[in-house]
């Protein structure tokens, strides 16, 4: 499927395919936190866009345009790459891309996924890229007044994939009771009394049947086909004349 980046201002910000790594991942005992596998997917589950300097902004905890101030290190960068806009303690970034996806698709936008920042909160967008003509922002609501966030250079600000329209529309959610899927309710069954023995016994290996794609049957595996261990985005490529 064709995913398409056009740089209004050549070079202005830097794409990566988001990483698998995290620092608080890393600094988990032995690292536990990758045998998640869900958790492991959502980190590369599309690109980012990354900050092409170091700057500060702070909050005094107003309302108005002037409540939030960006300080550069270097007053030579792009002064309206990071700016107040929208006011109400909010961080606006300007990347000047204009992004279009395959027709039917929009475009997810939002923070980092599973990444954190002390006083500041990526916000949400979900855009018709198919069809819009403009670039678009990425905001980010302060919220601890008086406390300067920092965010550094190469850091990523922007996280975005495509995703089906409509696929949310098209659900017909249904509520039902675990006794109403037989299979179901003793494939849950034999799972929570096995996880059970193995966390008394010390033994962590029941977490490996979801990475493996098991559903457990009686002791047996049963895979699904399409099951994945992994999200391979591709890097951006300059197409030259």
């Amino acid at each position: 499927m064709a995913l398409r980046v056009y740089e209004v201002e050549p070079g202005r910000c830097a794409l990566r395919p988001a990483p698998r790594r995290r620092g608080w991942m890393d600094e988990t005992p032995e690292s536990f936190a990758y045998r998640c596998l869900p958790l492991v997917m959502a980190n590369t589950h599309g690109w980012e866009m990354l900050c092409p300097f170091a700057f500060e902004v702070e909050w005094d905890g107003g309302a108005d345009l002037r409540s939030v101030v960006v300080h550069t290190e270097d007053p030579a960068k792009p002064q309206n790459f990071a700016v107040s806009h929208f006011a109400g303690g909010t961080l606006t970034f300007n990347p000047l891309l204009v992004v279009r996806t395959a027709p039917g698709f929009d475009l997810w936008v939002g923070g980092p996924a599973n990444s954190f920042k002390d006083g500041a909160q990526a916000m949400n967008a979900l855009i018709e890229a198919d069809w819009m003509p403009y670039s678009f922002t990425m905001n980010w609501k302060l919220t601890r007044p008086g406390h300067r966030v920092r965010f550094e250079k190469d850091e990523p600000f922007c996280f975005f994939f495509p995703i089906t329209r409509g696929v949310v529309d098209a659900c017909e959610p249904q509520l039902q009771l675990l006794s109403d899927d037989p299979e179901l309710e003793q494939q849950y069954g034999w799972v929570s009394a096995r996880r059970e023995l193995d966390r008394m016994a010390g033994d962590p290996s029941f977490q490996g049947w979801y990475t493996k794609g098991e559903r457990p049957k009686r002791g047996t595996g049963d895979a699904p086909e399409d099951h994945r261990t992994g999200v391979v985005a591709r890097p951006f490529t300059r197409r030259t004349p």
